[in-house]
């Protein structure tokens, strides 16, 4: 597709109401919206344009190429950009003869494993077409013709001669497919075929004549792979004597006008979805029931009650001093954001965003910041219904300092508000929604823990505290020796399932426990000795640790930063046996880090959306171990983003 071309497509869709954003690899960057100078230099560059598929992404990008990416690679780009509707021309497929070659498009991989929805003309005539869509099924795309009848079309003919398996004829009925998908965390694409219209078509016979002949010359020069596509179109256009790029460009034009309908479509839908209670799409006459079956934990949504704030974060800039020689009562050169945080909300954030149904208590004032916050999540697509507004209250306000390398420095935190969370709406919620576990920080009052400890251990659904600071992570151990005064260290029976502190709030809850008489030290030495011997990257203290709250909690998940997790669980209680893993951390480039301050919540809240999704109850140990593995990619990208949590989480993002 030449410049004008690109250029007359991206008109197509502004004039459509909706943002164009073309794609391509410029200078090892993968490029989403190209400006009108980038444009230019892919039309100049011609045979320095290295076509790119899934297979030669990490090649190009590393070598600073530039690259014209294939529909695998731009739905690549697509889903990690949030975008979830892609126009091209056509798809690749199965090619002829590939009973012999082997020869089958990465798109159609691509398709059974990235969320987005692919509007085209269908599959590019000089493909195999049967065999493309049986591959299709294979891969469970949904393939819809979006035109009056099921006819699927075939690039530069409205029929191919076969039906697609549905068809829809309004945007409207395209846009629901698409987000019941998104909603149903399927992690596949989406192809609606679109017929090229009569007055656009080429003639059917004539399009058959010259790809027979040009399928022929390939195989006999001896080309194969990547090249077939370019020189089949190349050598369709001269046989076709251009009747068959006047086709290709007045379908791609077609296909963003629809493509552009059904983008606005999704919009206003999920526009609504934002003022509506989500539709729940399980059902059951018995909730608890249900929430009891492993199979059906992700029809129920886990709850998360804790902070929501505003944040502001500060970092100083690179030519700055450093940490050490920063001094108090100055001021340094840097730059300041402003985002909705909170412990609380970044750990619910993210597993909404990973795809998991999530119920989130909080609160905030009738304030500027507090309206903010309400549509900053309504814009997520979290629900609000449960966002308790307190009048004549501050909204949470989070002031954080770092350093140049991305290091908490300092923080102010204003959190008095999260105090007026209601007690009695925290048990309705609890008891009405069944929820599959239940997740909370150290923000909320010792009086809501309580609550929230007595009323999951009645319903029988697991309980993860994440600790938040060191002041306020020994807030559970307070509320649990409060609420259950008569415990003792030989009447204890694990309390709660899971705790995530770091390094330094695991030392202060271990040290509480002991103090007030909720664990001892005088067991499991022989196993802390075994284990510091086995993972030498560990520190003795923390295994200790580890051990002196593993009578309180299930599976301990300490996080140590740079270097790694750490996971204990005591869940092995007829042999009384400890298990311990150590997670290697993922190589991080230092220079891709711009704050730490949701990284763990991050990891925290993929934690929650796995085990949501898998089941929190049947779970394995060994299980939880990848689950948490897997999570630090998650927490990485909140790393190397601006924003408490990355708005390139999604569905999908990570496999459980």
């Amino acid at each position: 597709m030449n410049v004008d071309t690109a250029r007359e497509v991206e008109a197509i869709v502004t004039n459509g109401g909706c943002v164009p954003a073309t794609v391509a690899i410029m200078d090892g960057k993968i490029r989403v919206g190209l400006v009108d100078e980038e444009l230019e230099k892919l039309g100049r560059l011609k045979g320095q344009v290295f076509k790119t598929s899934r297979r030669d992404l990490a090649v190009v990008l590393g070598q600073n190429l530039v690259g014209a990416t294939t529909v695998s690679t731009t739905m690549i780009a697509a889903h990690l950009s949030g975008i979830k509707v892609f126009v091209t021309g056509g798809i690749g497929g199965v090619h002829r003869g590939a009973e012999k070659t082997w020869d089958v498009s990465a798109d159609l991989e691509e398709l059974g494993r990235t969320p987005v929805a692919v509007v085209c003309a269908g599959a590019k005539s000089i493909l195999d077409i049967p065999k493309t869509l049986e591959y299709l099924e294979t891969k469970g795309v949904p393939v819809v013709t979006f035109g009056e009848t099921q006819d699927f079309p075939a690039f530069f003919s409205p029929k191919s001669g076969l039906k697609s398996p549905w068809h829809v004829n309004t945007p409207d009925s395209a846009a629901n497919i698409i987000k019941t998908s998104l909603d149903l965390g399927m992690g596949n694409g989406i192809v609606f075929s679109v017929p090229i219209p009569d007055e656009l078509a080429a003639d059917a016979n004539m399009i058959e004549i010259a790809i027979q002949k040009s399928v022929k010359e390939a195989v006999e020069k001896g080309i194969s792979g990547k090249e077939t596509t370019p020189f089949l179109l190349k050598r369709l256009v001269q046989m076709t004597a251009g009747a068959s790029l006047e086709s290709n460009i007045g379908l791609v034009k077609n296909n963003a006008v629809v493509g552009s309908k059904i983008s606005f479509s999704l919009a206003a839908l999920y526009k609504e979805s934002r003022t509506h209670k989500k539709q729940r799409r399980f059902y059951s006459s018995n909730p608890k029931k249900m929430n009891q079956d492993p199979h059906c934990h992700r029809s129920s949504p886990l709850m998360v009650v804790g902070g929501c704030n505003m944040d502001i974060m500060s970092r100083i800039k690179n030519n700055s001093p450093s940490r050490k020689a920063m001094t108090a009562s100055t001021s340094y050169p840097g730059e300041v954001t402003l985002s909705v945080g909170g412990v609380g909300h970044n750990i619910a954030r993210t597993a909404h965003l990973l795809g998991a149904k999530t119920l989130f208590i909080s609160a905030i004032g009738d304030d500027s910041n507090g309206k903010i916050i309400k549509d900053d999540l309504e814009n997520a697509g979290i629900d609000t219904t449960y966002i308790q507004v307190s009048p004549n209250s501050r909204t949470a306000v989070y002031n954080a300092i770092h350093n140049s390398y991305g290091d908490l420095s300092l923080a102010v935190a204003d959190m008095d508000i999260h105090d007026s969370i209601c007690e009695k709406d925290v048990k309705v919620q609890l008891k009405e929604s069944s929820p599959s576990i239940v997740a909370f920080d150290g923000n909320i009052s010792a009086r809501i823990m309580e609550s929230l400890i007595s009323g999951c251990k009645e319903l029988g659904v697991p309980i993860l505290f994440e600790p938040t600071s060191l002041p306020k992570s020994t807030k559970v151990l307070q509320a649990i020796k409060q609420r259950f005064r008569s415990v003792t260290t030989d009447s204890l029976d694990l309390l709660l399932d899971y705790t995530t502190p770091n390094a330094l709030e695991l030392e202060e809850m271990a040290s509480y426990a002991l103090k007030c008489g909720l664990a001892n030290n005088h067991e499991s030495m022989n196993s802390i000795y075994h284990y510091a011997a086995l993972y030498p990257k560990l520190k003795k203290k923390d295994i200790s640790n580890a051990f002196i709250l593993s009578q309180i909690f299930s599976i301990v998940i300490v996080k140590l930063g740079k270097d790694g997790v750490m996971v204990l669980s005591s869940q092995e209680s007829e042999t009384k046996q400890h298990l311990l893993y150590y997670i290697e951390p993922l190589d991080v480039d230092q220079l891709t880090i711009i704050n730490t301050n949701g990284a763990g919540d991050s990891l925290v809240g993929a934690i929650l959306a796995g085990l949501n999704m898998l089941g929190p109850d049947t779970l394995s140990i060994n299980k939880l171990v990848e689950v948490v593995s897997k999570a630090q990619y998650v927490a990485i990208a909140s790393m190397q983003s601006s924003l408490s949590v990355s708005n390139l989480i999604s569905p999908g993002f990570i496999k459980y």
